[in-house]
């Protein structure tokens, strides 16, 4: 950097999700800058579990008040006043009218502006189309998660020297918690008894990400003579009819409830021989594959999450035919066959798929590269 003063940079998040900690981690510790965190203290209605402020060096409480479909940070303003911060990095979200007030405020003070956000899912038209261009021409920057993002911006006509991929992490605020021994012995009993073969995944339980698929699959894969059964860790509104339709398919289904420690994770991963994500898959790609587990999900980008793109197709996990349960069948059958035949070297392939693009340390360098290069934009 060409002054010695260290960069104050204000990092507007609506909440801190615990998924994320690994990464503010990171940013804590790069060299010539100061992070200051900004956020309410929960995820409200998202019930998504959140980072003890007191784990992070410097954050400052919002209050997150939600007009209809839009969301005001109070606060915000004040945090501001006080931090007198040099960059900021906003999540990113249209809907957040705070953000656009903020943004344009930020801009007129010779702040420089950061927009932190997945981006475009899908190419748009219309007023949808020319609202989130207005909204991320705030920003002299955009961190996208993926590729994908950053493609379809080109093509809706966002400047592409003003986006850069940052990719993603997975680090949770609660995997170093230790469980009363009772409760870690009680989600051993609930799991797949070992030596099974067992797909499925450490994921939320709701209609987003088609797990109903898995089921089915599974049935599938039964009726050629598998022993196939499924394992799925998490909590939400999906389980009831999940349990119904396993129950109608006479496919073994596993519910142990949420995890979050490395105990209960562990154990877990060491039952699941194939983690299956039908559509939608996001950070749990990115654990999965950190725990040595190939993933199976489709390939169709504007229907995934960004972090599909760390799957490699026959190295680390597999791709099916987008809503075609016997493609999904097919390939989850070939990655059991895989996982049995090289149990090992599929588990280091899959770790090593990570390295220096979607862990925390690799997200922090590349954010810190365009820090530097972000810097005096505004002037």
């Amino acid at each position: 950097m060409s002054d010695s003063r260290r960069q104050q940079v204000l990092v507007v998040y609506p909440h801190l999700p615990h998924y994320r900690f690994g990464v503010f981690r990171e940013l804590e510790d790069l060299t010539g800058y100061d992070m200051i965190f900004a956020a309410d203290v929960d995820s409200g209605a998202k019930g998504i579990a959140t980072i003890d402020f007191a784990l992070l060096k410097t954050v400052d409480r919002l209050r997150n008040v939600r007009i209809g479909p839009a969301l005001w940070q109070r606060g915000l303003i004040k945090v501001f006043r006080k931090r007198r911060p040099d960059v900021v990095i906003f999540f990113g979200d249209a809907s957040y009218l705070s953000t656009w007030w903020l943004a344009i405020l930020a801009r007129l003070r010779g702040l420089d502006v950061v927009f932190w956000t997945i981006g475009w899912h899908a190419p748009e038209r219309g007023l949808k189309r020319r609202v989130r261009l207005l909204f991320y021409r705030l920003a002299h920057t955009l961190m996208l998660y993926g590729e994908t993002g950053a493609e379809i911006g080109r093509s809706m006509g966002y400047p592409a020297k003003r986006m850069h991929i940052v990719g993603n992490s997975s680090l949770s605020s609660l995997r170093s918690t230790t469980p009363p021994q009772a409760q870690i012995e009680a989600f051993s009993d609930s799991l797949p008894p070992a030596g099974a073969d067992v797909i499925g995944a450490v994921i939320r339980l709701n209609d987003v990400k088609r797990l109903e698929m898995i089921i089915a699959a599974a049935a599938k894969l039964r009726s050629n003579g598998s022993d196939t059964v499924v394992l799925l860790v998490g909590e939400g509104p999906f389980r009831e009819r999940l349990t119904s339709l396993s129950e109608d398919l006479e496919v073994p289904l596993y519910l142990p409830g949420a995890a979050y420690s490395d105990l209960e994770l562990e154990l877990a991963y060491k039952r699941l021989k194939v983690c299956v994500i039908p559509t939608v898959a996001g950070l749990t790609v990115l654990q999965s594959l950190s725990f040595g587990r190939p993933v199976v999900t489709h390939g169709d980008a504007y229907n995934q999450a960004p972090e599909f793109e760390a799957i490699e197709d026959g190295t680390n996990g597999g791709l099916y035919a987008y809503g075609d349960v016997d493609s999904l069948a097919r390939t989850i059958a070939s990655w059991q066959k895989k996982v049995t035949d090289d149990p090992e070297g599929t588990a280091e392939r899959c770790r090593r798929s990570l390295d220096g693009y979607w862990t925390p340390q690799g997200q922090a360098r590349r954010i810190s590269k365009i820090l530097d290069d972000t810097r005096g934009l505004s002037v």
